[in-house]
């Protein structure tokens, strides 16, 4: 079952910001047994909402971004954050982008949201490999909220 995060109730002001205030709140229940510390970011960012410290100093960091479609312009936008948080966090080791929709896979012979995404991880984590990092990139979706 997909929700519609368009009837998602505004949080100062917005939508946009209820959808990271819900990321944010998500992340901080993560049960992840090497966690040691949790950190909520205002504005600006650097690139994550809100990050785990792990207790090896490594970061986990979520990123939201509340689109209704998926295009260029946002992909860019996703990609800005994804490099900010590269550099503002030496440490990260696993970043989250969270949307709040499914990406189509019509697997038609088309070329679709999910191929897109899996084209843009593959071409990010060449260019951070490049840069001498490792990070695992990880798609948050509509789906991962069921439980809600």
């Amino acid at each position: 079952m997909e929700r519609e995060w368009n009837k998602i109730i505004s949080l100062n002001g917005g939508q946009a910001n209820a959808f990271e205030e819900l990321i944010c709140q998500n992340a901080m229940s993560e049960c992840e047994p090497n966690f040691k510390e949790f950190e909520r970011v205002g504005t600006p960012d650097g690139g994550v909402e809100c990050y785990w410290i792990c207790k090896d100093n490594s970061e986990w960091g979520w990123q939201a971004k509340y689109y209704e479609t998926l295009g260029a312009s946002e992909w860019n936008s996703i990609k800005t954050s994804l490099f900010d948080a590269v550099e503002t966090h030496p440490q990260l080791s696993k970043y989250f982008i969270c949307v709040p929709h499914n990406l189509s896979d019509s697997r038609r012979g088309k070329k679709t949201q999910k191929s897109i995404w899996e084209e843009y991880k593959k071409k990010w984590t060449t260019e951070i490999t490049a840069k001498g990092r490792s990070i695992e990139l990880v798609l948050w979706n509509s789906r991962l909220y069921n439980s809600l």
